[in-house]
């Protein structure tokens, strides 16, 4: 599992506007202002004390979360305890109308891990019925060799799901829960933070580059003059920073 930083767009925002003739800067504090709550609010609560879907929610408006194939097998292993190793394709006897020959995608177990050879139906029945081997995508290709003794295609049933965190997800409340563990890693704990620093600093950055562009620009002299007028009307350093510097470690304690 990764929590990349959204991109700070402000700056790229802010001039697509100015290039338009549109000088928005309702637009521009309130920009400034969401992403810092955002961000602090995730620095002045202390995260492992939030419930699963408020963390969730909190850290998806300031980080993009990415799971990867280890945190889906680690999901079907809570739901279905079982220790799927990693995803592997068994190659079938199945054909479909069109002669492509039929490979199931799927998390497997040990009894399952090395399994090399071509596998007909009712051993794969037998697999799939004790959850040995969950189907996640099946895949249709067309081999030069001719199928040995093929065998009609089969409906498996396919587990719904995928690397996104989505409510309408039947494994959302198990994704939320990984989460919520991953959290508890203070190493992850510790880079989340750091992360959040430095997102607060490129918000800064970006906000005070758009009231230096007159330096450059004579053109861009008074508007650049009212979004740093503005800036300064609306931020400064106490402002900016957290509120509760005591919970910003985060802590377990």
């Amino acid at each position: 599992m990764k929590l990349v930083p959204k991109k700070i767009v402000l700056k790229e925002m802010t001039l697509c506007d100015i290039n338009n003739g549109k000088i928005d800067i309702g637009k521009y504090i309130k920009y400034i202002r969401t992403n810092i709550e955002n961000a602090n609010y995730l620095i002045e609560n202390k995260l492992i004390s939030l419930d699963d879907a408020k963390l969730f929610f909190a850290l998806s408006k300031v980080f993009d979360i990415q799971l990867d194939d280890d945190d889906l097998l680690k999901i079907l292993k809570e739901k279905y305890n079982k220790h799927y190793i990693r995803k592997v394709d068994l190659n079938t006897k199945m054909l479909d109308e069109e002669g492509n020959n039929i490979v199931l995608v799927g998390a497997a177990t040990k009894k399952v891990l090395y399994h090399t050879e071509v596998i007909a139906n009712n051993d794969l029945r037998k697999i799939i019925d004790s959850y040995d081997f969950l189907v996640l995508e099946i895949k249709k290709v067309k081999h030069k060799e001719k199928v040995l003794n093929p065998e009609e295609y089969q409906n498996y049933p396919i587990e719904g799901i995928t690397l996104d965190f989505s409510e309408k997800d039947n494994f959302f409340d198990y994704k939320l829960k990984l989460l919520k563990k991953e959290i508890k890693n203070h190493t992850v704990l510790k880079k989340i933070l750091h992360s959040l620093s430095l997102y607060i600093k490129e918000l800064e950055y970006q906000a005070k580059l758009i009231g230096r562009l007159g330096e450059k620009d004579d053109n861009l002299k008074d508007i650049a003059a009212q979004y740093k007028r503005a800036y300064q009307l609306n931020f400064n350093k106490e402002s900016i920073k957290p509120k509760n510097r005591r919970k910003c470690r985060n802590s377990n304690n």
